[in-house]
């Protein structure tokens, strides 16, 4: 008969396995945030004799309210510290307290009452980038910021969607390029295509300045926009969606522009804003964004420019 002895050790070598497996499903980052955020929960606890574990869902909802009434802590650090909680009465094999009625509760007030007010980004306008443009230096990386800067806003893409392509996402056609965007859904049969046409402007033209860097940087295949080293060797790996922030940003500066109210959507704002000034439908920008909805798309489009077709304007007054 089996040993019922070497069995059990087995599964429970098994069982261990599978939980440090687990256990290292976040990033390094996010364990190490984990830790901190559970060390100051517990000697907050201890401060005041109490258990940080298991915890009482009562005295959660107050270290919250500490966090942010006296501490001052944003409510993303806040969420973050709740989810260090949670993690670690679940790794504990305790339910998380943070999923009661009166810390979810909690939560929720903190927010309304003291949450800061989102802060937008403002649209990178045509005539902007176009002054930008002018300004990027004459050199491998410039190439490369070029093709990022309107590649991104004549797609109307987010900065993940821009840093995910890869050259053979892109197809030459008469018109322009044929772009393969990855859909976020891993249920879609197939990625969204957009149209990328030649500008009339040599210039500002994505088409141009996404094939300069191909051919400069002589990338065949994978990544499309790849780190640079200060010696000017490119990169196999893939840029990430800060970069393309931070090129932004740089790039900005570098125009004697007031980098603070712009980041990497304000390429995506400025299509929309400039494609719905130029009287585009909500359909037609839509189609080359890939909003899933129309209502997150009417409320930048409403922004857009407030004084054409205002109904004021049909008063009379």
């Amino acid at each position: 008969m089996p040993d019922s002895t070497a069995k059990t050790e087995v599964f429970s070598i098994e069982n261990s396995l599978s939980f440090e497996y687990a256990a290292h499903a976040d990033s390094r980052n996010t364990q190490r945030a984990y830790v901190a955020d559970w060390k100051h929960f517990s000697s907050w606890c201890e401060a005041r004799n109490g258990c940080p574990l298991p915890a009482e869902p009562d005295q959660v909802a107050l270290y919250a309210r500490t966090c942010v009434m006296d501490l001052k802590l944003k409510a993303s650090s806040v969420q973050r510290r709740m989810a260090a909680i949670s993690q670690t009465h679940l790794r504990s094999g305790h339910p998380s307290p943070t999923k009661t009625w009166v810390v979810q509760k909690t939560l929720s007030r903190l927010r309304r009452e003291f949450a800061a007010p989102a802060r937008k980004s403002k649209p990178l306008l045509p005539r902007d980038l176009s002054q930008i443009i002018t300004t990027l230096p004459k050199s491998i990386v410039g190439a490369r910021d070029k093709a990022i800067l309107l590649l991104c806003f004549a797609g109307g893409m987010t900065r993940s969607e821009l840093v995910a392509l890869d050259v053979e996402d892109l197809e030459i056609a008469e018109k322009g390029l044929v772009t393969s965007i990855r859909c976020k859904d891993t249920s879609a049969k197939e990625n969204r295509k957009i149209g990328i046409p030649y500008s009339d402007a040599a210039v500002t033209c994505p088409v141009r300045a996404t094939l300069a860097w191909l051919g400069q940087s002589r990338i065949a295949n994978g990544p499309l926009f790849r780190g640079i080293s200060k010696f000017a060797r490119i990169s196999g790996a893939r840029l990430t969606p800060q970069a393309v922030y931070l090129i932004v940003k740089r790039s900005l500066k570098n125009a004697g522009k007031d980098p603070t109210p712009y980041g990497a959507h304000s390429l995506r704002l400025g299509l929309i804003t400039a494609a719905a000034r130029g009287g585009a439908t909500a359909q037609e920008i839509q189609d080359q964004t890939g909003h899933k909805s129309l209502l997150i798309l009417r409320q930048y489009m409403r922004g857009a420019d407030l004084f054409r077709n205002n109904v004021l304007a049909k008063t009379g007054l």
